[in-house]
C-alpha cells in the first residue's frame, strides 16, 4: 500500500485547502465519448454549450464531484464548461484518484491517523471511498457527505481500475499489443465484456480487463453511461428510473390476465408498458423510444446489459427453459430482484429474485433503455 504514496501527494495538498468537493487542478485530458457534452454547469440538467468529438484534447482546470471544468475554443473565443468525468481520460485519472473498497463489516472513520483519535463516522463492508492522502498505514478519505477522515489501511482494497472510465464491448474485439491492426492479438473480448479505458489514440482505446492490458478498435467499445443514446441533449439519464421500484411496487398483488395492460390486471409486457407509459413517458420521449407491446419485441430495443451489471430500471427477459424464444419480461429494481406479472405460482404482480432456480434457468438477457 505504501507504494501508492506518491499518487496522493498532490491531491492531499489540494484538498486540505478546500472544505468542499471542488479541487482546483490543471491537467490535460482526452474526450473518449462519441459525443462529449460540455455543459454550462456541473449537472445533467444544465444547458449544453458544445458537443466535442471523440479524441478531442481538453485542458482540465477544476474538478467538482464527478465533473471536470475545461477550457475550450468556441467560435474562435476562449470558453469554459463542464464535462462528466466518465467522458474523459485524463492525467487526473491516471495519477491521482484512487478508489478504496471497505473489506471489513464495520470500519471506524477517525479524525486523525491513529486509534487514539475520535470516531467521526463508520463505513460498512463493500462501501467505496475516495482516498486523498496517506500517513503510514492510514488513508485519509473523502466521504460522500463531504467529510474528511482517516481509516486503517489494512481494511481497504485499492482498485487500480475503477479510477478509469468504464466501457462495454458492443462487438467482439481483438485486444492487440499496440494500436495497430497487424500487431499481435493478446485475447478476444466478447460482446458485453466490461472494460476500463486508460487512453485513446488514433481510433484505438487502451483498455484493462481480466488482468489484460491492450488496445482495441474504439468502434467496438461504448463508454458506459455517456453514449448519446443514454444521455441526450436534454441531459436526462437512466438515473431518472431510480425510484421505479417504489412506483411499480404499488401494484403488487394486482392479478395476472393474458393480454391485459392494466391498471386492474396485467400480463408481463402489459405491466412493463403501463409503468413506463404512465409514469416515465417523458423519459421515453427523451430517449425517442416507443416500447413494443410484446416481451419478444421489447428484447430487441435498448442496449445490452450483462447480468453482472444490471441497474435499476433495466428490463430483464426470460425464455421457457427449453427454447431460446423470449416469453417473459420484468423490471429490475436492484439487489438481484425484479418486479413482474407472474404467470404461475403467485400469479400477478410480485417481486422475485433472479437467484430463484426457475429464473436462473430461464434467464435470457437484459437491456437498458
Amino acid at each position: 500500500m505504501k507504494k501508492n504514496k506518491s499518487y496522493f501527494v498532490a491531491l492531499f495538498i489540494a484538498l486540505t485547502l478546500f472544505s468542499s468537493t471542488t479541487i482546483v487542478y490543471g491537467k490535460n485530458g482526452t474526450n473518449i465519448a462519441k459525443e462529449g457534452l460540455v455543459r454550462q454547469e456541473p449537472n445533467f440538467e444544465s444547458e449544453i454549450k458544445k458537443v466535442i468529438t471523440l479524441g478531442e484534447q481538453l485542458f482540465i482546470t477544476e474538478v467538482k464531484d464527478n465533473w471536470y471544468k475545461i477550457d475550450f475554443i468556441d467560435d474562435l473565443q476562449n470558453s469554459t464548461g463542464w464535462i462528466y468525468r466518465d467522458s474523459v481520460v485524463s492525467d487526473y485519472n491516471k495519477e491521482i484518484v484512487k478508489i478504496g473498497k471497505i473489506t471489513t463489516n464495520v470500519l471506524n472513520v477517525r479524525s486523525g491517523p491513529s486509534t487514539d483519535t475520535n470516531t467521526i463516522s463508520s463505513l460498512s463492508i463493500g462501501e467505496e471511498v475516495t482516498i486523498i492522502g496517506i500517513n503510514d498505514i492510514w488513508y485519509q478519505v473523502f466521504l460522500k457527505n463531504g467529510v474528511k477522515g482517516w481509516i486503517h489501511g489494512d481494511f481497504v482494497e485499492i482498485s487500480e481500475t475503477n479510477s478509469y472510465p468504464s466501457g462495454k464491448v458492443v462487438s467482439k474485439a481483438e485486444v492487440k499489443t499496440s494500436l495497430d491492426a497487424q500487431s499481435k492479438t493478446l485475447v478476444s473480448a466478447e460482446e458485453g465484456t466490461k472494460v476500463y479505458i486508460k487512453d485513446y489514440n488514433g481510433g484505438w482505446f487502451n483498455i484493462l480487463f481480466n488482468d489484460v492490458e491492450g488496445w482495441v478498435d474504439a468502434s467496438s467499445v461504448e463508454i458506459e453511461g455517456i453514449t448519446i443514446n443514454s444521455v441526450n441533449r436534454s441531459g436526462k439519464r437512466s438515473l431518472d428510473l431510480s425510484n421505479i421500484g417504489t412506483v411499480a411496487s404499488k401494484y403488487i398483488g394486482t392479478p395476472y390476465r393474458y393480454g391485459s395492460t392494466g391498471p386492474n390486471s396485467f400480463d408481463c409486457s402489459g405491466f412493463v408498458t403501463y409503468i413506463f407509459n404512465q409514469y416515465y413517458s417523458d423519459y421515453l420521449k427523451e430517449k425517442q423510444v416507443r416500447l413494443p407491446r410484446s416481451s419478444r419485441d421489447m428484447a430487441t430495443i435498448g442496449m445490452f446489459v450483462s447480468k453482472s451489471d444490471l441497474g435499476t430500471g433495466d428490463l430483464v427477459f426470460f425464455n421457457n427453459g427449453s427454447s431460446r424464444t423470449i416469453s417473459h419480461v420484468g423490471i429490475y429494481i436492484g439487489d438481484g430482484k425484479f418486479i413482474h406479472s407472474a404467470t404461475s405460482g403467485r400469479r400477478g404482480i410480485v417481486i422475485s429474485s433472479l437467484n430463484e432456480a426457475v429464473y436462473t434457468r430461464t434467464y435470457a438477457k437484459a437491456v437498458r433503455i
